[in-house]
């Protein structure tokens, strides 16, 4: 099962993955951060997509796209947390937990090209691209969930947990990641499962 906010192919468990994925090589280093595209805290044009600090906590809140239907698969305390950097069979990457999904995933990668790792009873299993680099209007790529993703430019963007520069959104068949340089995921958007995400505090 992939955890739902990095796919967005299913909410909060659901998604299927391809049996044959496998990880890109890479490291993700300390912050997860490309030397070549400066730190998280720099200026919003150089920081990643994901800012992987260690510590960084982002709270979200759920409500419903159609009030008069229910949201599925939802949670009570939807968060996302950047945890330390660990080596699962022979990959290195950062641990990431992400909302309504109880097992962290293994992001390896640096900058705007990251693959997540799914951990099973502590080894490395199935992985799918989670983001993919170059970060522009209509890049296409298949995720290895069997779904095409797409970049669109989202310009700024407003959540309860503040006002954020340089997004992008991540489009799927069925829904939509927004993310911001230097924030990392504030909205997404699946309109199967009747929900908008967004994100209302962020701590590290």
């Amino acid at each position: 099962m992939l955890l739902p906010s990095l796919i967005g192919a299913a909410a909060c468990g659901g998604a299927t993955t391809r049996e044959d994925a496998s990880p890109r090589d890479g490291t993700a280093g300390a912050a997860g951060v490309d030397p070549a595209q400066g730190q998280a805290g720099k200026a919003n044009s150089v920081a990643p997509l994901v800012p992987l600090v260690t510590g960084r906590v982002s709270t979200f809140a759920f409500s419903p796209l159609d009030p008069a239907l229910p949201m599925i698969d939802t949670c009570d305390d939807p968060r996302t947390a950047v945890m330390e950097p660990a080596t699962i069979d022979g990959l290195s990457g950062i641990l990431y937990a992400t909302f309504c999904q109880s097992s962290p995933y293994l992001l390896v990668g640096t900058g705007d090209q990251l693959t997540a790792v799914e951990i099973n009873n502590g080894f490395a299993d199935q992985s799918f691209e989670y983001i993919h680099s170059p970060v522009t209007p209509g890049e296409s790529w298949a995720s290895g969930t069997g779904e095409i993703f797409t970049w669109r430019a989202a310009g700024s963007l407003v959540t309860p947990g503040g006002a954020f520069d340089s997004c992008w959104e991540r489009e799927g068949p069925t829904s939509r990641f927004f993310y911001c340089r230097g924030a990392g995921l504030v909205r997404a958007i699946d309109t199967p499962q009747n929900y908008v995400l967004e994100l209302v505090q962020q701590s590290f």
